[in-house]
């Protein structure tokens, strides 16, 4: 694996690739009828270059998760089958490259209480009405780096659930209630609380439980910390939709860093790649902003290869709805999403730069710190492109062209 700390900044944001070049000029006859658009080689540039390194134990962690989460979220059939063909295990065995079957196994748990819990703050009926107004500028919730809709079926008619659907994004003295109560979970006095009673905090509590064995009391506090950002990020999505007019882009960024799932997915990384950084060293500006960067990343990939998904589904959660409400055309939206993923690498290289030398060990760490960080944005790229959730089956060769069809 070629480490992100070698990897040239970015000059510029580069010259248009010749025609000839196939990855960009994949599409002709029939088939350049509708409307197209041109994904940035941005995605694909800097430190997103690198070929991913997929953790060797990806399909045994997979089936031994998708057994358990079945059991633990109550799912049944239908939606398991569901939730092992979005093959999340993918992402995490490139997030983890190097994590032990039982760390990996915990972070493809994790994800599935994540998906789970998000889509409690789903509201379909505020979605399509968000459609019917975008003219008026009315924002619906972003969508996560992490939803399902099949989830609102995930237990039986008598169980316990976080949110009923749309009481969430309607309700934002519920949904701050369900955040307490959820977090409350991590509190090591806290009493098990089993899948019948609520499978969403058993499932968190289970995973909380499992991390705190291994890890150490700065692991643990950092992860709490992670953790608490996610859920106060989701309360400020419920916020938003609340909101006549859409957010700037910078209130769009700041919040979707919250919610997107990034951080708690650092810290997950960090006890999966063995990294044990004093806090002082991981409160160092270069440090937060290598995290900040990271969660920048995973946002602008998501919006780009989801936006097919987001026009079908009347959903405007997503970044390029703010810039086409600027003036812009989809393409010039796409182009601008690109030069703001040239800006993050080049954020990446110059906080690597201004990073202090601690010494062999902690150096050392620093490094797999980065390069794990560098590895949760590669992961979800890779993983957008290769699972059936944004564009079913046509994934791999949207990758391969970089043109995406839209409706």
């Amino acid at each position: 694996m070629v480490p992100s700390l070698i990897t040239p900044p970015p000059s510029r944001s580069g010259e248009a690739t010749p025609a000839k070049d196939a990855c960009l000029n994949p599409v002709n006859g029939a088939e350049t009828e509708g409307h197209w658009i041109k994904l940035p080689e941005a995605l694909f540039s800097s430190i997103m270059a690198v070929e991913p390194e997929v953790n060797p134990l990806y399909k045994t962690s997979k089936a031994l998760s998708d057994e358990w989460l079945k059991t633990a979220l109550r799912m049944n059939d239908k939606t398991a089958t569901i939730w092992s063909r979005l093959d999340i295990a993918y992402m995490s065995a490139i997030c983890a490259p190097h994590a032990d079957l039982e760390t990996l196994k915990l972070m493809n748990d994790w994800n599935g209480w994540v998906f789970a819990f998000d889509d409690r703050k789903s509201n379909k009926q505020a979605s399509k009405q968000a459609y019917k107004n975008r003219d008026s500028n009315i924002l619906e919730r972003p969508a996560p780096l992490l939803h399902i809709p099949q989830l609102k079926k995930v237990a039986s008619a008598n169980r316990t659930i976080a949110f009923d659907e749309g009481t969430f994004a309607n309700d934002p003295i519920k949904a701050a209630e369900e955040v307490i109560y959820t977090l409350a979970t991590l509190d090591n006095i806290h009493p098990v609380v089993s899948p019948d009673e609520n499978p969403l905090r058993h499932t968190l509590q289970s995973c909380w439980m499992r991390f705190r064995e291994r890890s150490s009391p700065s692991l643990q506090y950092r992860w709490k910390k992670h953790l608490t950002m996610y859920c106060v990020g989701v309360l400020q999505q419920v916020g938003v939709q609340h909101r006549a007019t859409r957010p700037t882009i910078e209130e769009y960024m700041d919040m979707r860093a919250g919610c997107v799932g990034a951080y708690p997915c650092i810290g997950l990384m960090e006890f999966a790649e063995g990294i044990d950084i004093p806090q002082y060293v991981m409160d160092h500006p270069s440090m937060q902003a290598i995290s900040r960067i990271t969660c920048d990343l995973v946002t602008l990939q998501n919006d780009l290869c989801s936006y097919r998904k987001d026009l079908i589904q009347g959903e405007e959660s997503n970044i390029i709805f703010i810039l086409k409400d600027q003036g812009m055309t989809d393409q010039q939206a796409v182009d601008q999403i690109g030069e703001m993923l040239y800006d993050c690498y080049r954020r990446w290289h110059m906080a690597l730069a201004n990073l202090p030398f601690w010494g062999e060990g902690i150096d050392r760490d620093v490094i797999k710190f980065v390069n794990g960080c560098r590895n949760i944005a590669l992961g979800n790229l890779h993983w957008s492109l290769y699972t059936f959730r944004y564009l079913g089956n046509d994934g791999p060769e949207v990758k391969r062209t970089r043109m995406m069809k839209l409706p």
